[in-house]
């Protein structure tokens, strides 16, 4: 088992992450999560700061080929892990592995409606692919704005905050976190219910379309020797078949 330094909720409770350094981190995960969905049609289900830790590096950028275009990122010493896979949906070999948290007994009872726990008597509700990159946003964005009514200045004037800022928001663009007043729109679980309802907008694979990504796009593969490219196309290919 590989040992992390700490999460990213300590680098951001201590103001420890430039924009920059931001910018890395969510390409990261951004990227971990598209590679998952791809390969093993994966979602993780409670992706918040506690949940992504890193380990140091000596690396000072990571590589990767993604949908045909290859990008190079700085690390600033980091490498981000995703942890703690106890409500994570899977498929492996063509076998859908759940996790009981969504059982009647679960902890996560009622946030989705389908295969082993499916309840005829309520709508279906699938693993959506949407609802990290939005459960994540949630928990950032305290550490970043003090207001919810603030959000427009912070999404002008800085990319990366624009693009986490982004993910907030449901199918009809009303964020998900609070009320003009300040108080939580959905109190606890219940936030996890909504996300999986209605918010459909926010897949890994459309975020590289974003400014503060398309930067990090390489126009010279040539220049990228064999050894250091991550091959992320090549990995949906395979599909987790071995």
């Amino acid at each position: 088992m590989e040992k992390c330094e700490h999460t990213l909720d300590y680098l951001m409770e201590n103001d420890l992450l430039s924009t920059e350094e931001l910018e890395s981190v969510m390409f990261q995960i951004v990227t971990i999560l598209y590679t998952y969905q791809k390969v093993f049609q994966f979602t993780h289900n409670d992706l918040h700061t506690n949940n992504i830790m890193y380990v140091n590096t000596e690396q000072t950028h990571l590589t990767y080929r993604i949908m045909g275009k290859v990008y190079k990122i700085p690390t600033f010493g980091k490498i981000y892990k995703i942890i703690d896979f106890g409500r994570a949906i899977y498929t492996y070999k063509e076998k859908l592995l759940c996790s009981d948290s969504f059982s009647t007994n679960g902890t996560a009872h009622t946030q989705y409606n389908f295969g082993p726990y499916y309840n005829a008597k309520k709508p279906v509700i699938e693993p959506n692919y949407s609802f990290d990159l939005c459960r994540l946003a949630c928990s950032i964005f305290d550490f970043i704005c003090d207001d919810i009514n603030h959000i427009k200045t912070y999404r002008k004037d800085t990319p990366i905050y624009d693009l986490i800022f982004s993910w907030l928001y449901d199918d009809n663009g009303r964020n998900m976190l609070y009320r003009s007043n300040g108080d939580d729109k959905y109190p606890g679980f219940k936030l996890y219910k909504m996300i999986s309802k209605i918010v459909h907008g926010h897949l890994p694979e459309k975020q590289y379309d974003h400014s503060c990504f398309k930067k990090f796009l390489v126009e010279k593969e040539e220049d990228i020797k064999d050894d250091s490219l991550v091959d992320i196309d090549w990995m949906e290919l395979k599909g987790g078949k071995e």
